[in-house]
């Protein structure tokens, strides 16, 4: 027969084309190649960027180590209380004794007993309050060393702020608004240790767009990009301060004896 098939109708034969048949697509590999991750772009430093970044790391190991000594020595010196506590907790406050029956055989031995037992409790509490005494000391003075740190900081920087010509209020008003918006704990630090921190800080404020840029950073790349981009630029926006020194007033009459003139020098 022809390509072409019978269909049987009630009024009439019709011929319809038959369905051609489906090409066999090739199936796909089960096993496709997994693109692989693009590498990551290499972060590359200016000469400038580069001793900036590696002034930062030095600064920033050398603070890091000195605060690990301090903890250091902390930590042992709690360790040391906190065994002493133990120690204690350990042998308990000696047990006191009745008081004797004064008719008892052994009367003396007894209260003699009951001496030491309460010469031991007495120690014992005693011991005990030096040390929590000790502990306590200790937590203070740690939190009076970080208070003395801030404020020598805090007092530093008002002090570079007056010889920028930055009014205290404006600071103040500034800082507010730089920390409002985020900036991390770390680059606060920097910006606060940093010679022109209060120019630094009066411009971030003006400019927010360049805190967002500073908050996508790591605190090193932070740094690395206020001392390369904002600071010469916080310079340039400080007001300008007068280093000329203030006028001398003018010294009347030649502090000469009347008559006497100097030689070579002639007056009309």
């Amino acid at each position: 027969m022809s390509d072409q098939a019978l269909v049987i109708d009630d009024d009439e034969v019709t011929e319809t084309p038959e369905a051609p048949e489906e090409e066999t697509q090739p199936e796909a590999s089960q096993e496709e190649t997994p693109e692989e991750a693009p590498e990551p772009p290499k972060v590359e430093f200016t000469e400038e960027q580069q001793a900036i970044f590696n002034d930062q790391i030095g600064k920033k190991v050398a603070k890091q180590r000195e605060a690990e000594r301090v903890a250091e020595e902390e930590r042992q010196k709690r360790e040391e209380l906190e065994a002493r506590l133990a120690k204690l907790e350990d042998r308990g406050r000696p047990e006191i004794p009745p008081i004797p029956d004064p008719f008892d055989d052994d009367f003396e031995a007894k209260v003699k007993a009951r001496d030491e037992a309460l010469l031991k409790s007495a120690l014992y509490d005693a011991e005990q309050q030096r040390v929590a005494q000790q502990k306590q000391y200790q937590a203070q003075q740690a939190q009076q060393a970080k208070l003395q740190e801030m404020q020598d900081k805090v007092t530093t920087y008002s002090g570079r702020a007056d010889k920028l010509g930055i009014k205290p209020e404006e600071l103040q008003a500034a800082g507010n608004q730089v920390a409002q918006m985020g900036v991390g704990e770390e680059i606060a630090g920097h910006i606060l240790d940093d010679e022109q921190g209060p120019a630094i800080t009066m411009y971030l404020a003006k400019n927010p767009m360049e805190v967002e840029q500073i908050r996508s950073m790591g605190p090193l790349r932070a740094a690395i990009y206020i001392e390369t981009n904002i600071k010469g630029k916080a310079v340039a926006a400080r007001p300008k301060v007068s280093t000329a020194p203030a006028p001398t007033e003018s010294p009347k009459g030649s502090g000469m004896p009347e008559g006497e003139k100097l030689p070579g020098v002639t007056y009309e």
